[in-house]
């Protein structure tokens, strides 16, 4: 399947049935017609077609809060987190220059999304499901979330007899999970 984008929300709800219910602090997945919500992770050279069907976020306050899905670097695991810090405000070819702890940048001639630690950008593989705010839920939109148009192929990560994915490591320090497409 192409994709005119990278690095975002592939499909995210029929416009009548919002897929994240919220109740108690909680913002849960609820799928209608079995279709769950599909992103495209942007990760360096590759974008991984991801299907999020359940779990949930916790939510502490009344601000505005961006729920994320998030992949880890190493073990692939999907997870699903809260930030108040935009994770989309914030992209292009130059990293900024006055960053503050948590700032999200996604830079488009690398097709990888980072965040500030406080003395360094660090990779990191994530898409925005959603936001609440006040207790109101709002789904993410189909399409890019980093202003980033072209045509992709996002892949299936494969994983190996113990259920990891397969690294595979570039000239540059950085890594990819193999996927689908690579072994066919």
């Amino acid at each position: 399947m192409n994709i005119r984008f990278s690095n975002g929300l592939i499909y995210s709800w029929d416009k009548k049935n919002n897929p994240l219910i919220y109740n108690n602090g909680i913002v849960s997945i609820k799928l209608y017609n079995k279709k769950p919500i599909v992103a495209c992770f942007a990760h360096g050279q590759k974008n991984y077609y991801i299907e999020v069907a359940s779990g949930n976020w916790r939510v502490a306050s009344n601000n505005k809060t961006w729920l994320l899905a998030v992949l880890d670097n190493f073990t692939g695991e999907l997870s699903l987190q809260t930030t108040t810090t935009n994770p989309g405000n914030s992209y292009g070819v130059e990293f900024p220059l006055t960053p503050i702890i948590g700032d999200y940048f996604f830079h488009h001639l690398e097709n990888r999304m980072f965040t500030w630690s406080g003395s360094k950008w660090v990779n990191i593989i994530q898409v925005t499901i959603g936001s609440i705010e006040n207790g109101k839920v709002f789904p993410e939109n189909v399409g890019t979330q980093v202003a980033l148009n072209k045509v992709v192929s996002p892949a299936t990560i494969v994983k190996d007899e113990s259920n990891l994915p397969i690294l595979r490591f570039t000239d540059n320090g950085y890594h990819y999970f193999l996927t689908d497409k690579d072994v066919t």
